[in-house]
C-alpha cells in the first residue's frame, strides 16, 4: 500500500496543483466560507494550505494577515513563490505547535484527507493555546455526492479504512448482543470519512455548525440539538469552535 509520505508529496500536491491553479475561480462555497471571517482584518492561520490558491489569495487581497502550513514541500513551495512575503511551514495537524496568537485558524477542503481526522483536530486545538477560533469543514458523508470517492480512486489508507471499519462493527454488535462491555466510541482506531457526530463527541470548546447544499447553493445554522436529519440534505458541513 501506498505510504502517506510518498501520496501527500506526489500524488496529493499533483492533484492539488491541477485543482487550484492561480487563475482559480471563487465557488459560492469558497465565497461563503471566506464570509465566515470577521470583517476587520485579523490574523489568520491556514492549516493544510496547499498552494493558498483561493483562500490565502482572497484573505491576504482583503487586509488579513495570514500564515500557512502543509504536508507537501512541492505544494509549500508554489504558494512560497505566488506569496514570497507570507510565512509557510512544512507540518501537518497532527504535529504542528505553536504558541502565536492567531484570530482565526481553519481547515478548508483537507480535513477529509487526514488520517486519524478526531485525533489530529484535538491536537491541532490543544498544539495552539493562542487561536480564538476555528473553523474547520468537510464533506458530510449522508450524502453520496462528496469527496469520498477519493479514497478509493487513490487507495489513500483504504485498507486500514475497510478493515477498521469491519472489525468496530463486529466488536460493537458482539458487545450489544451479549450486554458486554461499551460500544467503542474511541478515536484511535477509524480511518474513515468523517462523522459529524463523532467529530462534535471529541470537541471539547463551544461550537457552531453550519450545513451547504451546494446545488442549489443553499447555507444555514443548525439549532444547538442536532439531529442527523437536519443534515440529510448537506453536501458540506462547517464547525467553528470557539476558544
Amino acid at each position: 500500500m501506498r505510504n502517506s509520505t510518498d501520496f501527500y508529496n506526489s500524488v496529493y500536491s499533483v492533484y492539488w496543483s491541477h485543482k487550484r491553479p492561480l487563475d482559480y475561480l471563487l465557488t459560492d462555497y469558497d465565497s461563503y466560507l471566506l464570509s465566515l471571517f470577521d470583517s476587520p482584518p485579523s490574523r489568520c492561520l491556514d492549516a493544510c494550505m496547499g498552494n493558498g490558491i483561493p483562500f490565502i489569495r482572497e484573505l491576504s487581497n482583503r487586509g488579513h494577515s495570514v500564515d500557512g502550513f502543509d504536508i507537501s514541500s512541492f505544494l509549500l513551495h508554489q504558494a512560497q513563490v505566488t506569496f514570497p512575503s507570507l510565512n509557510f511551514y512544512e507540518s501537518d495537524l497532527h504535529s504542528f505547535h505553536s504558541f502565536e496568537y492567531y484570530d482565526v485558524a481553519y481547515v478548508f477542503h483537507a480535513l477529509h484527507l487526514v488520517p486519524q481526522p478526531y485525533k489530529a483536530l484535538n491536537s491541532f486545538i490543544d498544539s495552539t493555546p493562542n487561536v480564538k477560533r476555528y473553523i474547520f469543514e468537510f464533506p458530510s458523508i449522508y450524502n453520496t455526492y462528496n469527496s469520498a470517492w477519493f479514497y478509493y480512486r487513490q487507495d489513500l489508507f483504504s485498507s486500514k479504512y475497510n478493515i477498521k471499519r469491519l472489525q468496530r462493527a463486529f466488536k460493537n454488535t458482539t458487545k450489544y448482543l451479549l450486554g458486554l462491555g461499551v460500544i467503542d466510541k474511541s478515536d484511535d482506531n477509524l480511518d474513515e470519512p468523517l462523522s459529524l457526530f463523532r467529530v462534535l463527541d471529541s470537541i471539547h470548546h463551544n461550537y457552531s455548525v453550519h450545513v451547504v447544499r451546494l446545488h442549489p447553493f443553499h447555507a444555514k445554522v443548525l439549532p444547538s440539538k442536532i439531529s442527523v436529519y437536519d443534515i440529510l440534505d448537506a453536501d458540506r458541513v462547517i464547525i467553528i469552535v470557539e476558544r
